[in-house]
């Protein structure tokens, strides 16, 4: 076959190969928005006026730790992971490291929504403690499941992060139907579905991208790891914090 004539076909392939990769980057997004949105909807319906602003307070705490999230964990990885680790072996020890990382995060986060939950309660606003001691159970696998979730970009493969996304959407949105029926849900219950929706999603996309729940540790240089990422949170940590004081500080 001529090189004029494998051109075209090369060009066909590539297309096919990015088109397909962004329908399920689209689809992933909208899954993921669709889950917050019917979320959302039927706790706003469901709950009390009380019980979903404690909801909302809450949630809206989380998203503020979710910008040391995102700039300890996740914006360094989608640099850092395609440009200097790419795929295979050297990536997974790479994702390695973050998922202790996360783990780590995860449990400090958990312990300071516990003691804030439990100043809350203290100054008699029992049901915004109770709120956020549920959030501090659910708080680590939400975080999780978002920095997996990109993980499946930097691999390359986002039709895993939509299946994830569709298994989140599902197990949320019945939980919350069936919680609903059995007059069982509260804001509590709320934050405690999210949590278990974000376990079986993290595990799905773990499972298919082949790394373990709990790595070991990694043959990589951690430190200067730590201090790349710490000084990458550094600059865009204050941006984040101006981007959600802009749109969630009401």
């Amino acid at each position: 076959m001529s090189a004029d004539a494998s051109e075209p076909r090369d060009l066909d392939n590539g297309f096919a190969y990015w088109t397909t990769r962004g329908f399920w980057a689209i689809v992933d997004q909208a899954l993921f928005a669709v889950s917050n949105l019917i979320i959302n909807v039927l706790l706003a319906r469901w709950l009390s006026p009380r019980e979903y602003g404690a909801f909302v307070t809450a949630y809206v705490v989380l998203l503020l730790v979710s910008v040391a999230h995102l700039g300890l964990l996740v914006e360094p990885m989608m640099v850092l992971g395609p440009s200097r680790f790419g795929r295979g072996r050297e990536f997974r020890d790479y994702f390695s490291f973050l998922l202790r990382f996360q783990w780590a995060f995860g449990a400090a986060v958990a312990a300071a929504f516990l003691v804030l939950g439990g100043v809350t309660y203290a100054f008699g606003a029992d049901l915004l403690g109770g709120t956020f001691a549920g959030l501090a159970l659910a708080a680590p696998f939400i975080f999780l499941s978002w920095l997996t979730r990109r993980a499946c970009y930097v691999e390359r493969q986002p039709s895993i992060a939509a299946l994830g996304g569709g298994v989140n959407l599902l197990i949320a949105g019945a939980g919350a139907v069936l919680l609903y029926q059995f007059g069982v849900l509260t804001s509590v219950a709320a934050q405690l579905l999210m949590g278990a929706a974000a376990i079986v999603s993290s595990g799905v996309i773990l499972k298919r991208l082949g790394h373990p729940w709990f790595p070991t540790l990694p043959a990589i240089e951690t430190h200067s790891l730590l201090r790349e990422h710490w000084n990458f949170f550094r600059w865009t940590g204050s941006a984040g914090v101006l981007s959600f004081a802009q749109g969630l500080v009401f």
